[in-house]
């Protein structure tokens, strides 16, 4: 017998139950991503359903349910006190659906600022946390803009001369490009 691999769980759903059967699996997925997070979450942090139950004062099958929960049906409280017992924090966002996808990039790009304005706060305390956090943010103007030239160098080509998009320049003394990658 041949073995046969599969793309996703939805090809292999399709595959072997059929489209109707595929298209169930994928609407589940859909349905329960937000559990399915919380359930790799706990994974990736090496905590049993047993030892979260008792950081959560509930029963093992309550974190079960939790993380087989559809997203619909999912209580913030529940949410909160998961997150909380893995020492994280929950972020929410509410966008607009009606933004267009460059002002979607831009309301993110504004929440990094305000990361980045809290990490140049910090730096005001100590000399040497000064230095790292520079160090990071040269660091980090390094690699968003690779990553906004990964994602220029994807735009179609035309035959009418193109200019270049946009150049970084600075004297070479004051940056160590082996220094800056992080």
């Amino acid at each position: 017998m041949k073995k046969r691999g599969y793309g996703s769980v939805t090809e292999m759903a399709k595959a072997l139950g059929g489209k109707k059967f595929g298209k169930e699996v994928e609407e589940n997925i859909k349905e329960n991503q937000l559990s399915k997070h919380l359930f790799i979450m706990r994974c990736k942090a090496g905590v049993s359903q047993k030892e979260m139950a008792k950081r959560l004062n509930c029963t093992q099958g309550k974190i079960s349910k939790i993380e087989h929960t559809c997203d619909a049906n999912m209580k913030i409280k529940d949410l909160m006190a998961y997150s909380k017992a893995l020492e994280s924090h929950i972020i929410f966002s509410f966008v607009d659906n009606k933004m267009n996808i460059t002002d979607k990039i831009k309301f993110h790009a504004f929440i990094i600022k305000g990361y980045l304005d809290q990490l140049a706060a910090m730096a005001h305390k100590d000399k040497e946390l000064y230095k790292g956090v520079y160090k990071f943010f040269q660091g980090a103007l390094f690699n968003l803009t690779n990553i906004v030239k990964t994602s220029a160098k994807k735009l179609p080509q035309h035959t009418e001369t193109e200019t270049q998009i946009f150049e970084v320049a600075s004297p070479v003394e004051e940056v160590n490009h082996e220094k800056v990658c992080v």
